[in-house]
């Protein structure tokens, strides 16, 4: 009888499904769809990152990466490690640095801006979270 009441007490709300150990990873700051940038030296755009974990997982490193950057752009997270405790959260912020090095293949006519989908991860061992985003850099 033990072992059912431990059982009970772990299982959610009739109605409701658990949710799985892992971790989530949303953005804050920008508009859900893209982070404009400008394209010159100097031109930065920030955003946050939060990540949260669900189901009792807890990590005590989550590293963060984004992938896709287009070519002489670079981002920083701060931190670029977190420590996120179970059913808890930890965020960073990201800065993402322009670059006017994807527009010099256009010449003497470039367009207004270039998208760039790029993805930002979570990840803590074999358990990773992920965030799809367009990076939209301005060419004022």
């Amino acid at each position: 009888a033990q072992a059912g009441a431990e059982a009970a007490a772990a299982s959610p709300a009739p109605g409701q499904a658990a949710a799985p150990p892992g971790l989530q990873l949303t953005g804050t700051g920008y508009n859900g769809y893209f982070l404009p940038v400008g394209a010159y030296e100097g031109e930065t755009s920030v955003m946050g990152v939060v990540v949260r974990s669900t189901g009792g997982f807890a990590a005590d490193e989550v590293v963060l990466s984004i992938e896709g950057l287009p070519p002489g752009a670079r981002a920083e997270f701060d931190p670029p490690v977190l420590r996120v405790p179970a059913d808890g959260q930890a965020q960073a912020r990201l800065t993402v640095f322009g670059t006017e090095e994807p527009f010099r293949a256009y010449e003497d006519d470039p367009p207004g801006n270039l998208t760039f989908p790029v993805v930002i991860r979570a990840q803590a061992g074999e358990t990773s979270a992920s965030l799809d985003l367009d990076l939209l850099l301005l060419h004022h």
